[in-house]
């Protein structure tokens, strides 16, 4: 049975990574940074006269992306190709939705957090960026013309949000 990766330390996540094998790899980190940028944020929001809905959008979030990272690195020790351009796509929606939070949420947020703010925010914009290239690293390996189709579609669409992010960095 294969160990959860979620379930293990810091230290044992970090050798995993740092073995020679495939997976874990990108994705299951991906979706690591995007649990840590999600988690500064609710320290922030706790600190913060926010409503306690949002608290729950990132903890739910926050749940959602650490079963993800557990799946990237299944589906591509499975060379199941299809699932993990799925996975990438799920933890660059989650991690998008975070980072349209974090700009809403900006305006409210006390200012002495704006480095922590600025954190969140890049690893969840670099997680996405990340699956973005998994995708399309992914997308090669298919087999089906028909899913290649699809996910060539997916990976446009998912450029032009990236676009988005591109052109609103986080400005102070």
């Amino acid at each position: 049975m294969r160990k959860k990766l979620y379930l293990l330390t810091l230290k044992d996540f970090l050798k995993e990574i740092s073995f020679k094998k495939p997976s874990p790899g990108g994705g299951s980190v991906s979706a690591f940074c995007s649990c840590m940028g999600v988690s500064l944020v609710e320290k922030i929001l706790k600190y913060s006269s926010i409503d306690k809905v949002y608290l729950s959008s990132f903890n739910k979030a926050k749940k959602d992306l650490l079963l993800l990272l557990d799946k990237d690195a299944y589906y591509f020790e499975k060379k199941d190709y299809e699932n993990a351009c799925m996975v990438s796509d799920k933890i660059f929606d989650i991690s998008f939705k975070m980072v349209k939070k974090i700009e809403r949420l900006k305006p409210s947020l006390k200012k002495i957090f704006l480095p922590d703010i600025i954190l969140s925010y890049s690893l969840l914009y670099t997680s996405c960026r990340n699956c973005l290239e998994n995708i399309k690293v992914n997308i090669k390996l298919l087999k089906d013309k028909g899913s290649k189709n699809r996910w060539m579609k997916k990976k446009n669409i998912l450029e032009k949000k990236l676009k988005l992010l591109d052109k609103r960095w986080l400005v102070s």
